[in-house]
C-alpha cells in the first residue's frame, strides 16, 4: 500500500475512533483512498508501524484530501507520530464557497448523488472483524472524495478563491498535540454548559471536587469522565450530597461501573467538599510546516460508482482490506 500511495498524485484520507472507554482516546481504522483504490488499515494491529507513512504524508507533491480534519492533524500526532502536508480540506472549501452546510454528507449529496450512512457514526471501531456494512461505511468516507476534490477545486479556481482553502488547510495542520493538564476551574465551564446556575455554596464545592476526583480516577484507569461519572450524574451528585452508599444508590440507579467499586472514595469526597474540609485538589499529572498548493491533476469524468458490498475484514495479517473501487 505504501509504495501505491507514494505513486500517487492524490490520496483520501479519514479516521476512526474511540474515546468512550479511553482518557484520550485513540484511533482504530485509518481510511485511505487512491484513484483506483480503498484501503482500511487496522491501526491497531499496525500500531507500530504507522510511522512509515509520514514519508508521503509530508510530501507535499501529494495532495491529501480530508474533510474537516481539525482532530485528524492532531490524533495522527498523538497516536502514530504522522504529520500532514500538503493538505486539502472539503471542509473549508464548502466554506469558502459558502455552500448551505459544510458536512461530508451534503458534498456527497450535492456531487455523487449519495445519501450518507450515518449509522455506523458512533459505532465501536474497536470491535474486530469489522462487519460488512461497517467495512461500506468507512469505505465511504474516502470512496467518493476524490472526485468531490475535483469539482470542488473546478469551483475556486473559476472564483479564485483556491488560495484561501489551501491557507486554511496549512493552518489546520500547524497545530501541534499536546496534553490538556487538570484545571479545577473547569467545573464552570461544565456548570455554564448545564444551565445550573443555582447551586449553593457547598453544592458548588462538592461539584468541584467531584469534578477533580473525576479527573484523577479517569486517568489513572484510563477511562473517560463521560464513563467514570456522566456530567449529569456529577450534576446530581452535587445537587444532592449523598452521605451514605445507600443514598449515592437510590440517586444513581444503576450505578456506573467504577462509582460502585470506588464508592468509600466517592463519599470521602464529597462529605469533605461539603464539610469545608477538602484540600485544594492536585493538578493530575500531564504528559504530554506549511503545505504546498499542488499542481492541477487529471479530474474524474464522472463520480465513482457506488461501492459494492464488501468482505469482512480479517481480524489479523496484513491488517488492512483493500479493493478495487471505481
Amino acid at each position: 500500500m505504501r509504495e501505491r500511495l507514494t505513486a500517487a498524485r492524490e490520496i483520501a484520507v479519514d479516521l476512526e475512533s474511540h474515546s468512550y472507554r479511553s482518557y484520550r482516546g485513540f484511533v482504530c481504522l485509518m481510511q485511505v483512498s487512491t484513484r483506483e483504490e480503498d484501503y482500511l488499515v487496522d491501526t491497531l494491529e499496525l500500531r507500530g508501524a504507522l510511522h512509515s507513512l509520514n514519508d508521503v504524508f509530508t510530501d507535499p507533491r501529494v495532495t491529501k484530501v480530508l474533510h474537516g480534519c481539525d482532530s485528524d492533524v492532531l490524533w495522527l500526532q498523538r497516536d502514530f507520530g504522522l504529520y500532514l502536508v500538503g493538505v486539502f480540506d472539503t471542509g473549508q472549501a464548502a466554506r469558502v464557497l459558502e455552500f448551505p452546510s459544510f458536512s461530508l454528507a451534503h458534498l456527497l449529496k450535492s456531487y455523487c448523488g449519495v445519501t450518507a450512512n450515518k449509522t455506523y457514526q458512533m459505532a465501536d471501531w474497536r470491535l474486530r472483524p469489522l462487519t460488512a456494512e461497517m467495512i461500506t461505511y468507512a469505505r465511504e468516507d474516502t470512496h467518493y472524495l476524490l472526485y468531490i476534490y475535483d469539482q470542488l477545486k473546478s469551483e475556486l479556481e473559476a472564483c479564485q478563491r483556491s488560495a484561501a482553502v489551501w491557507q486554511r488547510s496549512a493552518e489546520l495542520c500547524r497545530q501541534a498535540y499536546h496534553t490538556v493538564p487538570y484545571s479545577p476551574s473547569d467545573h464552570l465551564t461544565l456548570l455554564r454548559r448545564q444551565n445550573a446556575s443555582t447551586l449553593t455554596a457547598p453544592q458548588l464545592a462538592v461539584h468541584r471536587a467531584l469534578f477533580g476526583w473525576r479527573d484523577g480516577l479517569a486517568r489513572s484507569e484510563d477511562e473517560s469522565c463521560a464513563y467514570v461519572l456522566p456530567n449529569h450524574i456529577l450534576l446530581k451528585l452535587a445537587q444532592a450530597v449523598p452521605r451514605t452508599a445507600e443514598q449515592l444508590r437510590l440517586l444513581c440507579h444503576p450505578l456506573p461501573p467504577l462509582l460502585n467499586y470506588h464508592t468509600p472514595s466517592l463519599l470521602e469526597t464529597i462529605a469533605a467538599a461539603a464539610d469545608g474540609t477538602a484540600a485544594a485538589a492536585p493538578d493530575a499529572a500531564a504528559t504530554a510546516a506549511a503545505p504546498s498548493a499542488a499542481p492541477p491533476r487529471a479530474q474524474y469524468p464522472q463520480p465513482p460508482q457506488p461501492l459494492p458490498s464488501a468482505p469482512a475484514m480479517p481480524s489479523g495479517g496484513s491488517g488492512g482490506y483493500g479493493g478495487g473501487a471505481g
